[in-house]
């Protein structure tokens, strides 16, 4: 009977990993990963430089996601946007199996005992880790990466438990198809070394009577582990690179330094720290401390038996976490690893010591595990009938009607364009067509990209960077991020551009008569009614993907001088984020009045609505309310400490005191 519970266990277990990260296509360097693996596959060689964009043409490129790339290529090619997210799903999957597999195998060697005990926890465990990172788990490289590091926790609990070569030479393999992954490889050799490190000083804590720290390996075993540690090393050099392949890891990583100064930590999303992340406002970023506290936590039930090497791969991960969000779900695997091991010796020793212990007895109940996957699959059903199908790139992320456009353009294109739209760019528009700039900052040096964030944040600079490239199209997104707001502004209203197509969304500027299409005008009713008129039919089963796509059009008509139109787009919807919309709209349309009565009565309804209460600040502010937009001020700090809006205006309102 226990059998077949374990069993179902174990089938939830898989079941829960393979659709707790099924979604569409949301990251945006899965395109350049395809154009690079289909060029890999049919031109039969490496890339050794960049043919794919204007800012590092022909720039040296140490390409070390290849074996990836080809794969994603080769899965593309069999079932497109889908087999991508399904093969990202079993690749996810098979990683939590491995994982589980390695912590009750390290449990058996260090309990010697069933671990049958730690098998409802350990699933109940991993499926609170899945569902707090589901969210980082997107089809790029990483994905592999965390298979390797669940096979190099298994191979090394093989070899405490059997103390034979074998799993070490695994080790190597691994390594080897590591190295031609992604530049993550270095966790290889760090996991190796930690597991060395705190084996070595465990045992030689023994030998000198130190007691409260497990170390279950002789001298011999000890030095196979440091053998292995520089074969593993050494098998990272086997790649089409070489000695050449050790610059990125070394590159990428100085490149997170939490420094406020830093540009390609504040200035990528992915190497904002949690911390900073969680002051923006909550997020699931804000789970990553409780996860970090519970793993730590879970080394107090073996005071007795600390495991150096555990805790120094606790350590080992965390501080690249710290550092940056990007590798919080590298630590989320680490802190999983751990916590089982740590948990499960626990319950073992529990299970020899005290079995009629009710809370131990409680614990090791599969029924409670079955129940807790069962409550956390509740809210991941809900998030994955909202995320829509697998068949298409999630909404807004990519630029899939201009790519149409831009298709049709005579000659050669020559595109500055959002980062995050440049590998997709890549993988439908080349050769005809090449962006400025794409994901792969490590191709940029600072002055290049601070160039280029220049041009978003002080538009009049773009003109310069277009003189030295000589842009025939700009691509920008309107929001998602918002950044580049202020160059589409600029552009409305430059004499030598013209806005020829637009989404909402997606905007696309052509430079004088580059094509045959006429600038739109966006102050006619008839260009903007088609506009709406097209978005509605794109999206005519999507009603939140049409709602929001609205809204972008909305902000749009604005950035583009025309609030009325947009007053008219936004008042017949109904979602909360239009209405904040269209209260920002009346203001720029001369309505104070009736936008201080659709802000207050959203404020109502959620008094910790920030959004409104900026407005209302800004209201009073202009209407020469000194007193109540102090008010408003102070009450938006409260709920968000770090608004930018409510800080500018609290501190003018502070200076005319």
């Amino acid at each position: 009977m226990r059998s077949h519970t374990h069993l179902l266990l174990f089938v939830l277990l898989i079941v829960f990993a393979f659709f707790g990260v099924l979604f569409p296509l949301t990251n945006t360097d899965i395109w350049w990963h395809l154009a690079a693996g289909r060029s890999l596959l049919q031109d039969g060689s490496f890339l050794a430089s960049d043919p794919f964009s204007l800012s590092s043409a022909n720039q040296p490129w140490i390409n070390l996601h290849w074996f990836f790339q080809a794969s994603a290529y080769l899965a593309w090619t069999v079932g497109g946007h889908a087999a991508l997210v399904i093969g990202k799903c079993i690749l996810f999957t098979a990683g939590i199996v491995i994982l589980l597999k390695a912590s009750e195998t390290k449990v058996a060697e260090e309990c010697g005992n069933d671990t049958a005990a730690m098998r409802p926890v350990g699933i109940a465990i991993l499926a609170l880790i899945i569902l707090a990172g589901r969210h980082l788990v997107f089809a790029r490289p990483v994905v592999f990466t965390l298979a390797y590091m669940s096979l190099f926790f298994f191979l090394l609990a093989r070899f405490s438990k059997n103390k034979k070569p074998g799993p070490l030479l695994g080790l190597i393999v691994v390594q080897i198809f590591w190295a031609n992954t992604q530049a993550l490889f270095p966790l290889g050799p760090v996991i190796l070394g930690c597991f060395l490190a705190g084996e070595g000083a465990a045992t030689l804590a023994t030998k000198m009577r130190i007691p409260g720290f497990l170390g279950r390996l002789d001298g011999k075993a000890l030095a196979m582990l440091a053998a292995s540690l520089f074969l593993v090393s050494a098998a990272s050099l086997l790649t089409p690179y070489g000695w050449e392949t050790l610059k990125i890891p070394f590159q990428l990583f100085g490149r997170i330094e939490p420094g406020m100064g830093k540009l390609f930590t504040w200035n990528v999303s992915e190497n904002i720290p949690p911390w900073a992340l969680e002051r923006m406002g909550p997020g699931p970023v804000t789970v990553f401390k409780w996860i970090g506290l519970a793993a730590a936590a879970s080394f107090l039930l073996n005071l007795k038996r600390i495991s150096l090497s555990r805790l120094f791969v606790f350590l080992a991960m965390l501080i690249p976490a710290l550092m940056a969000n990007r590798n919080i779900l590298l630590f989320y695997w680490a802190a999983a690893y751990v916590s089982l091991v740590n948990v499960g010796c626990a319950l073992c020793k529990k299970s020899t010591d005290s079995p009629s212990r009710l809370s131990a007895r409680l614990i090791r109940n599969p029924l409670l595990s079955i129940g807790m996957v069962f409550l956390l699959a509740l809210p991941l059903g809900f998030t994955l009938y909202q995320e829509g199908p697998i068949s298409k790139p999630s909404p807004f992320r990519v630029p899939t009607e201009a790519v149409h456009v831009i298709n049709e353009l005579p000659g050669d294109v020559r595109l500055f364009n959002s980062v995050r739209y440049g590998g997709y760019l890549i993988w439908n528009l080349y050769p005809q067509a090449k962006p400025y700039i794409d994901g792969r900052l490590v191709l940029r040096s600072e002055a290049q990209f601070s160039e280029y964030l220049q041009a978003l944040d002080s538009p009049e600079t773009f003109d310069r960077l277009d003189a030295q490239f000589d842009f025939t199209a700009a691509l920008l997104p309107v929001t998602k991020p918002d950044r580049y707001q202020n160059l589409i502004a600029y552009l409305v209203g430059h004499p030598r551009w013209h806005l020829v197509f637009t989404d909402g969304t997606e905007t696309l500027f052509l430079k004088e008569s580059q094509a045959p299409y006429e600038a739109l005008d966006l102050s006619s009713p008839s260009v903007v009614d088609k506009i709406v008129t097209a978005i509605i039919s794109r999206f005519a089963q999507a009603g939140q993907a049409r709602e929001q796509s609205l809204i972008h059009l909305g902000l749009l008509l604005n950035l583009a001088g025309q609030p009325g139109q947009a007053e008219n787009v936004l008042t017949p919807l109904k979602s909360r984020g239009a209405k904040n919309l269209l209260a920002r709209t009346l203001t720029l349309n001369q309505k104070p009045l009736e936008a201080r009565a659709l802000a207050s009565d959203l404020l109502r309804s959620d008094p910790e609505d920030i959004d409104s209460l900026v407005l209302l600040t800004w209201i009073a502010y202009n209407l020469g309310n000194f007193e109540e937009a102090l008010d408003h001020a102070k009450s938006a700090l409260r709920i968000n400490p770090h608004s930018l809006e409510a800080k500018r205006i609290l501190r003018d309102l502070q200076n005319r005191q």
